[in-house]
């Protein structure tokens, strides 16, 4: 059996904050949540291993994206999606180029949310087997 695929969770807002974890933990994630851009990268600094960072764009000190960035050094080959209230399309253009496997306009559709996650965590247990087969 594979082991549960461990997720990070960079949201400000507390009520999705919270529905985030439990709807992420009810599917079998285990859910590091953090509040802040500075929280995220602490834990992302403590070397934990990490599947997936979950993050919205915009933090209260910082943004997603500074979060994705620190990711792409620390754990090259973790998934990143991201989730805005502030969509634009150069906001969507950055997130694909910074390498963000999805882009997410709140309110989330959680359906679509879920099934990002579950693909993107795939696409990245694939890329380490087929890596570990060369």
């Amino acid at each position: 059996m594979t082991e549960p695929a461990t997720v990070l969770l960079v949201e400000d807002e507390r009520g999705s904050l919270i529905t985030l974890t439990v709807l992420l933990e009810s599917e079998g994630y285990q859910v590091m949540a953090c509040e802040t851009a500075e929280m995220a990268l602490n834990y992302m600094a403590a070397e934990e291993p990490l599947d997936l960072v979950l993050s919205d764009f915009k933090l209260p000190d910082g943004s997603g994206l500074q979060v994705s960035w620190a990711l792409k050094k620390i754990s090259p080959d973790a998934a990143f999606i991201l989730t805005t209230g502030y969509a634009s399309v150069e906001t969507a253009v950055e997130a694909v180029n910074e390498g963000a496997f999805a882009y997410h306009v709140k309110p989330v559709d959680m359906d679509a949310l879920l099934s990002s996650v579950r693909n993107a965590i795939k696409q990245r247990r694939l890329m380490i087997e087929n890596r570990s087969l060369l």
